[in-house]
């Protein structure tokens, strides 16, 4: 980028509101907030691989919805998720997550 233009963008910098800065921030950080958190969970999984329903160890892969991949039971033939059975099960918007978080 030019010097002259960038020096152009760092004062147009100063006059965004207190959201849009939040929103700049977020996107140069790369990565929402959401994804974090569902990292997260799905390490559980990884580490201890079990059916939240059977507590059964056969479980597989089984597609991805939403950014979160699914999985089935051998055992019951159940589908999850990470977030089955955390507070977060039932939850939509995941980009409200961390709001969330701050409420409870």
């Amino acid at each position: 980028m030019i010097t002259a233009e960038f020096n152009k963008l760092l004062n147009a910098l100063t006059q965004l509101t207190d959201l849009q800065t939040k929103r700049l921030e977020k996107a140069l950080k790369g990565e929402n907030p959401a994804q974090i958190i569902i990292n997260v969970l799905k390490q559980r999984l990884v580490t201890n691989p079990e059916c939240p329903h059977c507590r059964s160890d056969r479980i597989k892969r089984n597609g991805k919805l939403n950014m979160m991949q699914r999985y089935r039971c051998n055992a019951c033939s159940k589908t999850f998720n990470a977030t089955t059975t955390s507070p977060l099960a039932k939850l939509h918007y995941k980009d409200k997550w961390l709001t969330y978080f701050s409420g409870m």
